[in-house]
C-alpha cells in the first residue's frame, strides 16, 4: 500500500485545553479563544506544510505517531484533533469526518528530548 509521509517539528498542542477566557472592551462581553501559543504552533505548522503540494480526498488510513519532547502526560485523541484541523484548514484534506478518514491509527511512539516531532502518514488516494 502506498504511503506518503508527513513530519511536523516540536511539541503539538491540544487544541481543545489550550482555551482562554476574553474580554470585549467593546460590546463588554466575554469569548472563549484558543491560546496565543496554539495559534503560534497553528502557524509555524501550517509553513512547514506549505512544503506539501499533495491533496487528499480520501484517506484509507491515516496513522499519526508521537515523539514528544518530555513524559508530561497528554490525551493522543486532543493532540490528534490538533493535527486534523490543521491538515483540514491547510487543506491537505477536505475535511476530518469518517467519509475522508475512515481509519485513523494514533500512536505514542517515544520521548525524543533532541527531536520532537509528529509523523503523520497518509495511505492511498492521491488526486
Amino acid at each position: 500500500m502506498y504511503a506518503h509521509l508527513i513530519i511536523l517539528k516540536g511539541d503539538v498542542p491540544s487544541k481543545k485545553n489550550s482555551k482562554q477566557i476574553f474580554f470585549n472592551r467593546r460590546t463588554g462581553r466575554r469569548f472563549i479563544s484558543t491560546s496565543d501559543s496554539y495559534k503560534v504552533w497553528h502557524r509555524q505548522a501550517s509553513i512547514q506544510l506549505l512544503k506539501e503540494l499533495r491533496r487528499f480526498d480520501i484517506v484509507n488510513k491515516l496513522v499519526v505517531k508521537f515523539f514528544p519532547s518530555n513524559r508530561r502526560s497528554f490525551d493522543l485523541s486532543n493532540k490528534f484533533e490538533s493535527i486534523a484541523d490543521l491538515l483540514v484548514d491547510n487543506k491537505i484534506i477536505p475535511d476530518d469526518n469518517y467519509r475522508v478518514l475512515p481509519k485513523v491509527e494514533i500512536q505514542f511512539i517515544e520521548v525524543d528530548r533532541q527531536n520532537p516531532r509528529s509523523e503523520i502518514y497518509f495511505y492511498k488516494s492521491i488526486v
